[in-house]
């Protein structure tokens, strides 16, 4: 008995595919494992937030009240002394591309090495509160 090219072609075909669903049903998956590397605490080796900077700079004040003119749809709140989010900086979120974006990422290192204290100076038409340290953690 002889089998024509076309029922070798067929039956080749069959077993390729029986092989291809054997393979992806039998075979382990390798999965990727989540990262393990630890997340750095940048607030220890950050120069950010050290005590002593102050009074808020008086132009401060103008800037944030502007920025505070809309109704809130909740309590705005402020902490009295002032906290830089530390991964915004040492190339975590703060990427500068050009020179301009360069500086500008310097000059706010350098206004955020000590923290700064907040006075009820702000200007909000549904006012404010500032929470004292203990309060805003």
């Amino acid at each position: 008995m002889r089998i024509s090219q076309r029922s070798w072609l067929w039956l080749t075909l069959a077993v390729i595919a029986v092989a291809l669903v054997w393979s992806s049903i039998s075979l382990p998956r390798h999965k990727e494992s989540p990262a393990t590397k630890a997340i750095t605490d940048l607030s220890v080796t950050s120069p950010l937030n050290q005590p002593g900077g102050g009074m808020a700079p008086a132009e401060a004040y103008e800037i944030y009240s502007s920025l505070y003119q809309a109704p809130m749809k909740e309590p705005l709140v402020f902490a009295e002394d002032s906290v830089t989010d530390i991964p915004q900086v040492n190339g975590s979120c703060l990427k500068p591309s050009t020179p301009q974006e360069g500086e500008m990422a310097d000059a706010f290192v350098i206004a955020n090495q000590q923290s700064h204290r907040w006075e009820e100076k702000l200007t909000a038409p549904d006012g404010y509160r500032l929470l004292p340290r203990k309060e805003a953690a």
